[in-house]
């Protein structure tokens, strides 16, 4: 990741990490993801009993949305070996507003976007992708 984020192609069109990225930048980021994707997680398991549990009282589950996502890290794995190589991430999260200049609107927006139950369709998302030098990867959105 520390290599991925001093590359110019990708520290020249991000806003938020600082540059020179160091490792101890890495070390204070990866908790907030290990924690933002452990509680997505458990929010995933929530949600799948609440549609098993529907399925095997012959109810109609309904639609359940999620509130993160639990998975942002890209990994090849070599399919002889299993090995996983680390190749990139991608984060999908309720944006912040960064490109908003006034820090008082700024945090008043991603404050009301925050508020916004799972699924409101009046949600505003972020999408970052980070992929190593030479990966070769297509993303649709």
């Amino acid at each position: 990741m520390v290599d991925m984020m001093n590359d110019p192609r990708v520290y020249m069109n991000i806003m938020t990490p600082p540059f020179p990225y160091a490792l101890k930048d890495w070390e204070l980021f990866l908790p907030i993801i290990q924690k933002l994707c452990s509680d997505a997680l458990v929010e995933w398991k929530e949600l799948e009993k609440c549609r098993n549990d529907a399925t095997e009282a012959g109810e109609e589950e309904g639609k359940r949305w999620m509130g993160n996502v639990p998975v942002q890290s890209l990994r090849e794995i070599d399919p002889e070996t299993k090995e996983q190589k680390y190749i990139g991430s991608i984060g999908i999260r309720r944006g912040g507003f960064l490109a908003t200049r006034d820090v008082v609107e700024r945090k008043r927006l991603a404050a009301q976007n925050a508020s916004r139950k799972a699924g409101d369709p009046l949600i505003e998302w972020e999408i970052g992708c980070k992929l190593a030098q030479g990966v070769g990867l297509i993303m649709l959105f």
